[in-house]
Parts: structure tokens; sequence; C-alpha cells
């Protein structure tokens, strides 16, 4: 059985105008109550506390951890990074369908050790 939101099939994703409409509000009424809560709540974009168990893998703030003042995506670090940062309570799992890609061209750090 599928369900039905606005032009949206199966998703509960709609747009600001749809979600106006059926709360039958204005776009600018609704936008700046959704500014008092945000601010009230101290709420971020994507922020990690809010996300969805089923979208964590997804959200890129929950996987940026600070290295040395570096930030520092551990989606794409290496397994015993990864494994340091679980342990640490940094990331909520270790990520496994990630997949890197293969670069061989210059990096922000070569002729550093020189």
């Amino acid at each position: 059985m599928s369900q039905s939101y606005g032009s949206h099939t199966n998703s509960i994703i709609m747009s600001t105008k749809e979600l106006a409409d059926r709360f039958g509000v204005g776009l600018s009424t609704m936008s700046g109550k959704k500014l008092e809560i945000q601010n009230a709540l101290n709420l971020i974009r994507l922020d990690p506390n809010y996300t969805l168990a089923s979208r964590i893998e997804e959200n890129p703030l929950i996987w940026i951890v600070e290295i040395s003042g570096l930030l520092m995506d551990m989606r794409s670090a290496e397994p015993e990074i990864q494994q340091a940062a679980f342990e640490k309570g940094l990331i909520p799992f270790i990520p496994t369908n990630i997949q890197k890609p293969e670069y061989e061209g210059p990096t922000l750090f070569d002729g550093l050790e020189e």
C-alpha cells in the first residue's frame, strides 16, 4: 500500500509550499516559526541528534571528527583509524560499504616531507 504526501509517493518529503498548504498557513508565517523553533532548540542543519537511524550513514556531520585540529571524514579513513574512532565513541559504527575512490594524482600534502 503506498502513501501519498503532496506530489510525492512513498515518501515523507514534500515541498515547503505543500507543507504550508497542508497546515493552512502562509510560507512567511511558517518560515518565521521555523526560525523561532530552530533558535529556541539551538538546532543546526543535519543535526546528528535528530537524524533518523536509517539515514545516519548519509549524514556527513556524524562522520566528521577533529584530529590534531583538522576535520576528517571517518568514512574515508583507514580501517585502524575508524576502529579507534568507534572505540572512543566518536562514530556510531564502522562503515563497511563505503567505496573509497582510487586516486593516484597529486595531493595537498605532496612535498611536505622535504
